[in-house]
């Protein structure tokens, strides 16, 4: 009778720090990807602004892919 219940209480808590993990590896992935992304923009823009709109553009879609690929994690 109490055996279910503790199964469940088990498997969210395990549930649980497994999204915590996650969230905090791709946040911290994407916080880097972010800071190369900007540091490349700035770099790009000496060549001209339309080459930095499309490397940081670029940037973004990376940054979008990664949230849904741990959105589908």
């Amino acid at each position: 009778m109490c055996k279910p219940a503790l199964a469940t209480a088990l498997f969210s808590t395990i549930l649980f720090l497994l999204g915590g993990v996650t969230s905090l590896v791709f946040g911290f992935l994407g916080m880097k990807i972010a800071t190369y992304a900007n540091a490349r923009t700035t770099l790009e823009v000496r060549k001209g602004v339309g080459k930095a709109f499309i490397t940081a553009f670029r940037s973004g879609a990376v940054m979008g892919f990664l949230l849904a690929a741990n959105g589908q994690l």
